[in-house]
């Protein structure tokens, strides 16, 4: 996906870098024993497949247990507060407030792409995210990580449900 295209849909001036690529670089401060002020946040930018997965999720979780963090939510009826788009010094505090980050990756059919496009085999979320000191969960479509025994993996919505009641 070419810059120009991402910036269409996620408005320019949103692309930006990948923290955990050169963090040490970006004086970018990571706390130890926050308070937790949010259950359960879920971190990204409003894609289709995203605004479906939490339109699916929703209904299934405590009533006002779900937070938004990431840009495009509004007008996609989405019940929950929405802290829109952070910085990446926000996003780490907005994490560690956290008990539990929910991360969905980006499917081939968002960003204009479509169903035949080949979609990505590695996670390029969640080592950032695992700094936080909360718990991560991530959806299981992408084989190729090290993340094992950092993050709680995911297969669709139920499965994500009973590990946030049970983990």
């Amino acid at each position: 996906v070419s810059q120009s295209r991402y910036e269409v849909v996620v408005g320019r001036g949103n692309c930006g870098f990948c923290p955990s690529v050169s963090l040490n670089d970006l004086d970018l401060v990571f706390r130890d024993n926050v308070p937790k002020k949010y259950e359960v946040v879920f971190y990204g930018h409003a894609y289709d497949s995203r605004v479906k997965f939490i339109k699916e999720l929703i209904p299934k979780l405590k009533n006002g247990i779900l937070t938004i963090a990431g840009g495009g939510w509004e007008n996609k009826g989405v019940e929950a507060l929405c802290l829109g788009e952070l910085s990446e010094q926000e996003s780490i505090c907005m994490m560690e407030e956290s008990k539990i980050v929910i991360l969905l990756n980006r499917t081939n059919t968002d960003l204009g792409g479509h169903e035949f496009s080949v979609n990505a085999q590695s996670i390029v979320r969640g080592y950032f995210e695992c700094g936080s000191g909360s718990v991560i969960m991530i959806n299981d479509d992408r084989k190729h990580h090290r993340l094992n025994d950092v993050v709680v993996f995911y297969s669709g919505v139920d499965d994500l449900v009973a590990n946030i009641v049970t983990g």
